[in-house]
């Protein structure tokens, strides 16, 4: 075999496998936002329990820690639930979905049906991240398999 063929095995075979760290690497990150974001309505719920402050002076007081879980990419602190969502790479639909009825309800009622909507999406959420963490093993198997079978069977198909 010369080198060329024997250098194209390997640019496949390293495809293969850098396929399978960054859609391992995806199939993680739903995982840790949907952490993040719990952490946040936590924080929330905290907050509005124990102030009872105003939503942008709440989520000016949220550790940085929070913002990086949530994959929030603006510099500017947010204003509101809906530019945290907008501004955040959400990775799962069912996150998504979960906190725009979340910013749609968050600040307009008294404390106790605050609480009551915290307490409601951070449930929803446990449960959303419980479900992402039951299938995430399969998936990185899966994902494995897919990428390093399609890199050996482009590796054959040009042999």
């Amino acid at each position: 075999m010369d080198i060329f063929k024997l250098t194209g095995v390997f640019v496949v075979a390293s495809c293969g496998i850098g396929g399978t760290y960054l859609l391992n690497l995806n199939a993680r990150a739903a995982l840790w936002q949907a952490e993040g974001f719990i952490s946040l309505l936590r924080f929330l719920r905290s907050e509005v329990e124990c102030f009872a402050l105003p939503i942008p002076s709440i989520l000016a007081r949220c550790p940085e820690e929070i913002w990086r879980a949530c994959s929030y990419k603006a510099e500017a602190v947010p204003k509101n639930i809906e530019e945290v969502i907008k501004s955040s790479d959400i990775k799962d639909a069912r996150i998504l979905s979960c906190l725009e009825r979340f910013g749609r309800s968050f600040g307009r009622g008294y404390r106790q049906e605050q609480l009551s909507i915290c307490d409601e999406c951070i449930g929803e959420l446990e449960q959303i991240r419980k479900r992402i963490a039951d299938q995430l093993p399969a998936r990185i198997k899966t994902n494995g398999a897919i990428c390093i079978c399609s890199a050996m069977a482009v590796v054959i198909l040009l042999l």
